[in-house]
């Protein structure tokens, strides 16, 4: 049997009372020529380290003998960075090779161990076992070390790379400033010897947000009732809602948070409003902007509207010949009579008896603009047929209550009465809102109509009224209008050649009302 010596000597890697005593070992042949070689580490005494030095330790086969490394031997980790556009809890550790990662064998591997704090579990002082107690599928395995307690994360196969590389998981993230770093350690092992690397920190950031909402807009009432659908992040937070006036753009501050995914905004004003919706998670990190839902706000528009028409008024209000009576006259419609030519309105409004002090039927129309002059035909947004009383107020069709509009105002609101046989006419001015009205009196200027005098008509102690005479509703008053009065003249009922109302076409709509007003014509813009 060949014996051959093992001689020990000392690399001192530190002092004190224990220190870590580190040795290569070589295996040789026989004739001493070296075959291959590894390094292993023990923590002891001074004085046990000598009676180690001058023992003598006798083996069969190959030899080996044991002296001080002079270089590095376990891996060394060059950086831990962050895993970029992720959910946040993961590094990328990045470490050199040990110099015994040489030759390929299947029993050098490294293994990646994350510092940790537990209040219990398994505990081992070598990590080998925690190794292999975990792929036995065991759990809450830790690696104690020097007092510090060390979680068992992967194992790399040694392949003789410069360079190694791994994803691993931290348990917390950095957020906004507040840094969470976790330290490593990474271990090359050769068969049951192990090289620990200096430990190492480093920290993760969530920084992927979480998919932008789908979203979706109902206007209910005076409310906008807002949905989409739940977010599937898994770091998931809260949903933060925003709302602007202006198009293309949001203030930087939303209006409200949720977890749900519905939203609320009650008792909304104005007239068009955007709203969107982001997702944020635990980190901070907020989605981009769902797609923009536009909401037009149908406000109640309720008009507070006095006109007077010039044929019917006498001193201070409007004669009710045609509905004052017994009953109305023969032929007044329960129905609005504004669905021909030339207004062609096609609302319903009908009533099964008329009210009280109705003079007649008038046709209410809405136009929406910058100024007066711009307040075409074509900014018209809303019409609706109302009734009109002997004292000139505008009313719906129980006789009492204001004409109200569901609709929205993006610039001035401007409002146009027609009847059948005057000349329409126009606010000079917008309509603006006061105590939940919008309000506009014809009668108490020549001014208050658009076109000024040239569109009333002074009417006595200081009352302006629409101007009669326009039988054929053309908007001028002439000759064919005298020709319609030709073919009812005489006639009894409700004719549009009967300017006074009375229910009569006869010489004093001629003479009174047509003749005086021949050549007159409706100032409204086209």
């Amino acid at each position: 049997m060949n014996r051959f010596i093992i001689i020990l000597n000392l690399f001192l890697m530190s002092v004190g009372m224990q220190a870590q005593y580190t040795w290569e070992r070589h295996i040789a042949n026989a004739t001493g020529g070296s075959q291959s070689n590894s390094t292993y580490s023990v923590t002891t005494s001074n004085h046990a380290y000598q009676a180690q030095l001058n023992q003598n330790t006798y083996y069969s086969g190959n030899a080996g003998f044991l002296y001080p490394e002079l270089h590095t031997l376990p891996p060394r980790i060059t950086s831990i960075t962050d895993v970029p556009n992720d959910q946040g809890k993961q590094v990328q550790i990045v470490w050199s090779k040990s110099d015994y990662d040489d030759n390929y064998s299947p029993d050098k591997f490294y293994s990646v161990w994350r510092k940790d704090e537990t209040d219990g579990g398994n505990f081992f002082m070598n990590p080998l076992e925690v190794i292999a107690n975990t792929n036995k599928g065991e759990n809450a395995l830790y690696w104690l070390k020097d007092g510090s307690t060390w979680t068992y994360i992967d194992t790399i196969p040694a392949l003789l790379y410069d360079e190694y590389s791994l994803i691993a998981p931290t348990l917390y993230d950095s957020v906004d400033g507040n840094m969470a770093w976790s330290t490593f350690k990474v271990i090359f092992h050769d068969m049951f010897e192990y090289y620990e690397s200096e430990a190492d920190s480093g920290y993760s950031v969530d920084n992927l947000a979480p998919e932008a909402p789908i979203l979706y807009a109902n206007l209910l009432d005076e409310n906008v009732e807002l949905s989409w659908d739940a977010s599937t992040a898994e770091d998931f937070d809260y949903f933060a809602i925003y709302r602007s006036e202006e198009e293309g753009s949001f203030p930087p501050a939303p209006i409200g948070y949720t977890t749900a995914a519905q939203f609320t905004d009650y008792a909304v004003s104005g007239s068009t409003l955007y709203y969107a919706v982001t997702a944020f998670d635990f980190n901070g990190n907020e989605s981009e902007f769902s797609n923009v839902e536009t909401v037009v706000l149908l406000h109640d528009i309720n008009l507070d509207i006095t006109v007077f028409l010039e044929g019917p008024f006498s001193v201070y209000e409007m004669r009710t010949d045609l509905t004052g009576q017994p009953e109305p006259v023969e032929g007044f419609p329960l129905s609005q009579p504004y669905d021909e030519a030339p207004w062609n309105y096609a609302g319903t409004e009908s009533t099964a008896s008329i009210p009280e002090n109705v003079v007649d039927w008038v046709l209410i129309e809405l136009r929406d603009a910058p100024e007066a002059d711009s307040a075409t035909s074509d900014k018209t947004i809303d019409r609706q047929a109302a009734f009109l009383l002997n004292d000139g107020s505008v009313v719906g069709l129980d006789g009492i209550s204001n004409p109200v509009f569901d609709n929205s105002i993006n610039d001035s609101l401007f409002v146009v009465l027609y009847h059948r046989n005057h000349l329409s006419i126009m606010s000079s001015t917008p309509l603006t809102k006061s105590d939940g009205l919008y309000s506009y009196n014809f009668t108490d200027s020549g001014n208050s109509a658009y076109g000024g005098i040239q569109s009333q008509t002074l009417l006595g102690s200081g009352l302006w009224g629409m101007i009669s005479g326009d039988f054929n509703s053309d908007g001028t008053i002439n000759a064919l209008d005298k020709s319609l009065w030709n073919s009812q003249a005489a006639s009894h009922g409700y004719l549009n050649s009967d300017c006074n109302l009375d229910a009569e076409a006869d010489n004093k709509d001629k003479n009174d009302y047509f003749v005086p007003n021949l050549s007159r014509q409706s100032q409204i813009p086209d």
